[in-house]
């Protein structure tokens, strides 16, 4: 009996492993920075009695809709990963390199750098370096 080893997903191949653990790597992420912005929002309104004023509410409540506009992209790029979408290969590709940037300019510290730019670090050498996922994807 033929199988269908595509598990009816769209693109090219099988998924490979590490592309299932990038995918819930990048939906717990999401997830996480999902609660952030919402306790940034539900927190803002006590700004105002305490130390920041209308300005620190104000920035409480702007930073905490970008982060959950940005969960809710990541959680989209975690489903294309995991159902081998092409345009979240290259999604995943510029999130990851530009998450290696800010690692490597946001942080003074040495180690601190190079801990946060590991993870992009593994994940880009994983989607270029493994030629199962690019036949995946077929990119």
């Amino acid at each position: 009996m033929n199988q269908d080893r595509n598990y009816g997903f769209r693109s090219g191949g099988p998924r490979p492993l590490g592309i299932t653990i990038i995918a819930v790597l990048v939906a717990i992420g999401a997830l996480w920075a999902l609660l952030g912005g919402l306790s940034q929002i539900l927190t803002g309104p006590f700004a105002v009695f305490g130390y920041g004023g209308i300005g620190h509410f104000a920035s409480k409540e702007i930073a905490g809709t970008v982060e959950i506009v940005l969960a809710v992209a990541q959680l989209a790029v975690a489903y294309g990963l995991f159902t081998l979408r092409r345009w979240s290969f290259w999604v995943t590709v510029i999130v990851e390199a530009l998450s290696l940037l800010g690692a490597f300019f946001g942080y003074s510290g040495a180690t601190g750098g190079l801990c946060a730019g590991l993870l992009p670090l593994v994940i880009l050498a994983y989607l270029f370096l493994d030629g199962n996922v690019r036949r995946a994807f077929r990119t």
